[in-house]
């Protein structure tokens, strides 16, 4: 975008883009107003577009909000796109809105990066589902994936690195809340997924990751959140262990030991292996009743043995921006094209180790 000055940024001001910030910093409008000297009335007629704030309230504005000018600028982006979230009932609408800003944010970051690095393409097949969709429908969407993706039979070795190579923009970043879990949303230059960073668990992790794909995948805008979660659970469970490879080695009875082994080989957790061999009608009903009443009593629910170590780390934003400052390129020029604070990057980048597979 280039640098531009206060009067350039109020010429080119896009309310949507103060609402991000807003939102990001956990503001409402009538508290930002007070802490710029208007209205929430009018940051309300601000954020919509039809007032253009004076370049003095532009700046207190940026300065209340922490935000370089840069920021409020359009970016010609697509907007905040459909968000799903795996923790409707629980997190406030406050913190959702936070969250979903923070991935506008990333994105921003991102197509900013992507003028010094190229970033893989985005191939995320389309492959709408219907709410009326049931588990073989969505298996076989699932196996479409790893067909257009080129997997082979047998476990997926990194979900993580399998999204990033495929143009996913994925970050594990240290919100300041707990109540939204892992979520995404379907920008159309690169959809963002980002992950929990308090969930330590590789399988848990491993298996949000791919929920999170289903819905990039098979859903749109305005999509039933009941039908869409329900759907992203079966693409996740058919995407990782897919029933052509997994059915024979899933046990009909109770077998603790033999379950461990599975965890280990697919990089699941037993609770999705034994709601495997259900859905796959591999374990009858009781027998599956009898395994989660098992699970509760040994504790497993909450803790599983068998750890199979740190959860999968997003390496691809922090390899571009080494490779980037290796070509001169620093991380402040690049927060100043994005018109980002820096200290969100930390947020971005936090728990990121490079992977060298990208060029200039």
């Amino acid at each position: 975008m280039g640098s531009l000055d206060p009067r350039g940024v109020r010429d080119l001001f896009d309310g949507s883009q103060l609402r991000l910030a807003r939102e990001l910093r956990g503001l409402t409008q009538v508290e930002l107003g007070r802490l710029t000297g208007i209205s929430g009335a009018a940051i309300s007629q601000i954020e919509q577009g039809l007032v253009r704030p004076s370049v003095g309230t532009l700046e207190d504005i940026g300065r209340e909000l922490r935000f370089p000018l840069q920021f409020f600028a359009t970016d010609g982006s697509s907007g905040v796109a459909t968000a799903f979230f795996r923790s409707l009932r629980t997190a406030p609408a406050k913190e959702r809105r936070r969250a979903r800003a923070f991935a506008a944010i990333l994105r921003r970051f991102g197509a900013a990066l992507g003028r010094y690095v190229d970033l893989p393409a985005v191939e995320v097949p389309k492959l709408s589902a219907t709410p009326m969709d049931g588990p073989d429908q969505i298996e076989m969407l699932a196996q479409e994936v790893r067909r257009q993706w080129g997997l082979d039979a047998g476990p997926v070795a990194d979900v993580a690195a399998l999204m990033e190579g495929h143009g996913v923009l994925l970050a594990r970043p240290l919100l300041a809340t707990r109540q939204v879990d892992a979520f995404s949303v379907a920008f159309e230059d690169h959809p963002v997924v980002l992950l929990g960073a308090d969930k330590g668990k590789r399988d848990r992790s491993r298996f949000d990751a791919a929920h999170e794909l289903g819905h990039l995948v098979m859903h749109g805008p305005d999509y039933p959140q009941a039908e869409a979660e329900r759907q992203a659970q079966q693409f996740a469970a058919a995407l990782l262990m897919p029933q052509r490879d997994i059915r024979n080695e899933l046990p009909a009875r109770v077998d603790w030991n033999r379950l461990l082994a599975l965890k280990g080989r697919w990089g699941t957790s037993i609770a999705s292996l034994l709601y495997r061999a259900r859905t796959l009608r591999v374990m009858k009903e009781p027998e599956y009743i009898r395994a989660s009443k098992g699970l509760s009593a040994r504790g497993w629910r909450v803790d599983e043995p068998g750890n199979l170590g740190p959860p999968e780390a997003p390496r691809l934003l922090s390899e571009a921006v080494r490779l980037a400052e290796e070509a001169g390129h620093t991380l402040l020029d690049i927060a100043s094209e994005a018109g980002v604070p820096p200290e969100e990057l930390s947020l971005i980048l936090v728990a990121a180790q490079p992977r060298p597979r990208l060029s200039l």
